[in-house]
């Protein structure tokens, strides 16, 4: 599903109990990225997302764990980077737990590496996820109401416990 506001997933989508798991993403873009202090920059797709991102789609975690959901609320500036961002940025994948990297001059905390996602996995593909509180255009859109309406910016994904459930679901 795709094309809803904020409003309707928090409101609509995420109240569900059929479900095993519910998430919404918040749009995707390119940004530049590198290490504070470091001077290579890295051209990297950033997914915005939640909690429940992790129960829905298959990662396997190298390193770290993913941002939960006290996480995406509080709008902690927490991260999950790829493998080969992972290597790219601090020359391996357990070393980048815990280390720091920037976006738009804003410093966030690498807390998870994953297997690299193939490109053709668009739903979940990206080199960094981030939790969707942390974009600006959210907090922006969010505090005048802009995202109230019925429709807007989300893409919302719906993991059933088994076939049986997806009539419920509906």
């Amino acid at each position: 599903m795709y094309s809803f506001s904020p409003r309707d997933i928090k409101e609509l989508f995420y109240p569900l109990t059929t479900p095993e798991a519910v998430t919404a993403v918040y749009g995707q873009e390119r940004m530049d990225t590198r290490v504070p202090g470091g001077r290579e920059r890295v051209r990297a797709w950033v997914l915005y997302t939640d909690a429940g991102f992790w129960k829905v789609f298959s990662f396997r975690f190298l390193a770290g764990a993913p941002f939960d959901e006290a996480m995406v609320q509080s709008g902690m500036r927490n991260v999950v980077i790829s493998e080969s961002t992972a290597r790219r940025l601090y020359g391996g994948v357990a070393v980048a737990v815990g280390k720091p990297i920037r976006f738009n001059f804003i410093e966030y905390t690498v807390v998870g590496v994953v297997a690299d996602v193939h490109k053709l996995s668009e739903s979940s593909y990206s080199d960094i996820w981030l939790p969707y509180t942390v974009n600006e255009k959210y907090i922006n859109q969010d505090a005048r109401g802009d995202l109230e309406g019925r429709t807007g910016p989300c893409r919302c994904y719906i993991l059933a416990k088994g076939k049986k459930d997806f009539g419920r679901i509906r």
